[in-house]
């Protein structure tokens, strides 16, 4: 008999830098209070989900959002630095606006890009998808035996949960765009071996091309 390894990849709740359009990557932001509440939301619409294991990013606000999730369990939540955000290396900080004025000639030419090319490809010095999906296929190496065959909950990042629904064939890019990943969204993904398959996805939204 087959047995489902399953992860919960849940985005963190809303943190003031979000509110701000602020980009975070790797800053050590935490939730706000609105955050908190949707933190505790989620809490319920997972209550019945039974899990195994809770994963983090070492992040406050992701931390806290786990947390927040699991506090009437009795689960250990373990960090791990794999889980982060995308790396926006000297634009962490900066109004998205400003990032856009300053990278949207290099942004645009990204777009053109096939799926493989762009895949590799480094604008500034933002952390590529490849590396990003890397850190991901890393850490669930690392922890297969623990969670193999079991409902695990992970939480994560808005743009590294984006890169990893592209790469795992969910979206194309021009389909999952910045905004459409909600706070505290999630998505349910089956492991196979190798093989991760979306199965459902709550608070994430494909737009039309």
């Amino acid at each position: 008999m087959k047995i489902s390894t399953t992860f919960y990849l849940v985005r963190h709740g809303e943190t003031q830098q979000n509110l701000e359009r602020i980009i975070q990557g790797h800053l050590d932001t935490v939730l706000n209070e609105t955050g908190i509440e949707q933190a505790r939301k989620a809490a319920e619409i997972l209550k019945d989900i039974n899990f195994d294991n809770v994963f983090s990013s070492d992040l406050k606000r992701a931390y806290q959002t786990a947390k927040l999730i699991t506090q009437k369990r009795n689960l250990e939540i373990q960090k791990n630095k794999l889980l982060r955000e995308k790396s926006f290396g000297n634009y962490e900080g900066m109004k998205i606006e400003k990032f856009h004025e300053e990278l949207d000639e290099f942004l645009d030419y990204r777009d053109t890009l096939s799926f493989e090319k762009r895949f590799t490809h480094r604008v500034a010095d933002i952390e590529t998808d490849e590396e990003l999906v890397n850190r991901f296929l890393n850490f669930f190496s690392e922890k297969d035996e623990l969670t193999k065959g079991k409902n695990n909950l992970i939480v994560t990042h808005g743009a590294a949960m984006r890169t990893l629904l592209v790469y795992f064939g969910w979206a194309k890019y021009n389909e999952l765009i910045h905004g459409k990943i909600k706070n505290t969204a999630y998505a349910v993904i089956e492991k196979d071996g190798n093989n991760f398959i979306v199965k459902d996805t709550f608070g994430i939204e494909k737009v039309e091309i």
